[in-house]
């Protein structure tokens, strides 16, 4: 293989430098590679070994460039009569530092680097002569020679050997961030019942990676009116349904939607005399929009704050004798807190 090398570099190069003279200048080798690659005085340790001593009467120039999978090598050496350029590719920056030390060395000296590439040869002892067998010789115990040769050390594996061989943790594919869920809720409400009224709600969620929807029951507890008439006091009391759409703007532990929500129900009068413009048992239908903060403190489980702006589409009002009693609110507030069970579990955040 060697032979091969110093064929193709005399075929395409003027003669090599004649044996140097004591005063021929000494080598000067000038080095550019990363960081990460041999260093110069590397580089010239590695010509002096296959040479037997640092050349003289050469100069020579190499440049590494490239990233840690791919690097070139440009190097040009030079001497009174001549110079020689090469350009190699190679993953290992040190295969190219050889390279390199090699190239330089076959210029200085072919046959000096040529006897040290040379593989030892090793004399085999002749295979000892046959002897005539008596019964009367003594047996050697010592076991017999094992056939098999030692097996020789591995080399280390390169980074990028180590790297392809090596096998691969795969990551758990996340659980899909969709499914069903149950949820109960309690808080209060401003303006929607003639006095702040406790709300309580439960219902059925059901979510997809960007958005959630759900279908509620939300009940208002009775009311107390006092009514400056002779009617007499009396309460009211809500019950709706409600569906809604939140988009999920971050699908995290922490979440901060935006709902959309339709409520479709009825409220009613008693306690009182009263005639309702709409009969005892009034229609109520509202829109509202609210802003959530929901947080989970377990793989099923959260819980969330609501706050909502509700709008009644129908205002209802309950008079008697031509006095109004009550009418709803144009507007009304709610606040809940609630917890919410999911029957597939989120992805990890």
């Amino acid at each position: 293989m060697l032979h091969l090398l110093i064929g193709t570099l005399q075929l395409g190069a003027p003669a090599g430098p004649d044996a140097p003279a004591e005063d021929a200048e000494p080598f000067a080798l000038e080095w550019r590679a990363p960081a990460t690659c041999p260093d110069e005085q590397d580089v010239h340790a590695r010509v002096a070994s296959l040479v037997g001593g640092p050349p003289r009467g050469l100069t020579a120039r190499a440049v590494v460039t490239g990233d840690a999978t791919r690097w070139r090598l440009d190097v040009r050496v030079a001497w009174s009569q001549g110079s020689l350029e090469r350009a190699l590719e190679s993953s290992s920056c040190d295969a190219l530092a050889d390279a390199a030390a090699l190239l330089i060395a076959v210029v200085a000296d072919p046959l000096a680097t040529s006897e040290r590439l040379q593989p030892q040869q090793h004399s085999v002892p002749p295979p000892p002569e046959p002897t005539a067998w008596s019964p009367d010789a003594p047996v050697d115990s010592a076991p017999a020679p094992s056939l098999r040769s030692p097996e020789a050390p591995r080399p280390p594996l390169a980074a990028e050997d180590r790297r392809a061989g090596a096998p691969r943790r795969q990551r758990a594919a996340p659980a899909r961030d969709r499914g069903w869920g149950a949820r109960a809720f309690a808080g209060l409400d401003v303006g929607s019942l003639p006095s702040v009224a406790p709300t309580l709600g439960a219902g059925a969620t059901f979510r997809w990676p960007s958005v959630r929807a759900g279908l509620d029951v939300v009940y208002l507890p009775p009311s107390r009116l006092v009514a400056d008439a002779p009617a007499g006091d009396g309460v009211v009391q809500l019950g709706a349904a409600r569906g809604e759409l939140c988009p999920r703007f971050y699908a995290g532990p922490v979440e901060l939607p935006v709902c959309a929500t339709l409520e479709v129900g009825a409220t009613a009068a008693s306690g009182f005399g009263p005639a309702s413009t709409r009969g005892a048992l009034n229609p109520w239908t509202a829109a509202a929009l609210g802003v959530e903060l929901r947080g989970r403190v377990a793989p099923r489980v959260a819980l969330f704050l609501r706050l909502n702006a509700v709008i009644p589409l129908v205002l209802t009002s309950y008079q008697y004798d031509g006095i109004e009693l009550y009418r709803a609110a144009p507007a009304s507030f709610r606040a809940n807190v609630g917890f919410s069970f999911l029957w597939t579990k989120q992805n990890p955040a």
